[in-house]
């Protein structure tokens, strides 16, 4: 982490943007049974979700 910091400050980078995947809304709650333990998982929709990432930056 201190390495990256290093260089965000070192270029001049004074903002930085962040991004969650999958987006609201693009994905379905599931519980998988592995064994005797469950576990919840969120399945993304890829389509919904590259969708999203290409508008994000700045592409179709």
């Amino acid at each position: 982490m201190l390495g990256y910091l290093y260089v965000l400050r070192h270029r001049g980078i004074t903002q930085i943007n962040k991004y969650r995947l999958p987006v609201d809304g693009s994905y379905t709650q599931e519980v998988k049974e592995q064994g005797e333990e469950k576990l919840d998982v969120l399945v993304p929709h890829l389509d919904s979700n590259r969708s999203a990432v290409q508008k994000y930056l700045g592409g179709s």
